[in-house]
């Protein structure tokens, strides 16, 4: 799927924002980390996180106001317990191959058992937009900011995500 998204012809999908969320990232495609650091002030940090740190600063120094606010509202929660879209930041190898497997939230044994797959946690979480912030590694641990996309998961995949639903159930 990530292949798919990195590659994909993003006038097939939609999502709300679409455009100003792209006006905040497109100034810095194709920059190195260290050149975005210093256009913002930013220090990077060593964590595992740093690019989603990165990616939430961006946002806060560049977005306006209350796109800012909205977006950080989705990044914090990053659940299907709130509204909004689901920020993923992701690194790729020179080959566009993602390096690290993309986690999914925990989802509660209880909610599985206790409701069908439309009132589900994880449905609802699947419906939801999300928008990948990705970035490229260009040598040995240093990286571009390669782009953004955006992703609504396809009546396909959200059967392949049932059916196993409803194995783990």
């Amino acid at each position: 799927v990530i292949q798919e998204i990195i590659n994909k012809d993003a006038s097939l999908q939609t999502i709300d924002n679409w455009s100003e969320i792209r006006k905040i990232f497109n100034p810095f495609i194709g920059y190195k980390i260290d050149e975005i650091c210093k256009d913002l002030n930013y220090q990077l940090g060593e964590g595992k996180n740093k690019f989603a740190n990165l990616t939430k600063e961006i946002i806060m120094k560049k977005g306006n106001e209350n796109l800012s606010r909205d977006l950080m509202v989705s990044i914090k929660s990053n659940n299907a317990k709130k509204d909004g879209i689901i920020f993923r930041t992701i690194r790729i190898n020179d080959k566009n191959r993602i390096q690290e497997e993309i986690s999914l939230p925990a989802f509660s044994d209880e909610n599985i058992k206790e409701n069908n797959w439309e009132e589900s946690e994880f449905f609802k979480y699947l419906n939801k937009p999300f928008v990948f912030v990705i970035f490229k590694e260009i040598d040995k641990n240093n990286f571009v900011f390669h782009n953004i996309e955006y992703y609504l998961m396809n009546d396909a995949d959200i059967k392949k995500a049932k059916k196993v639903w409803i194995d783990t159930k």
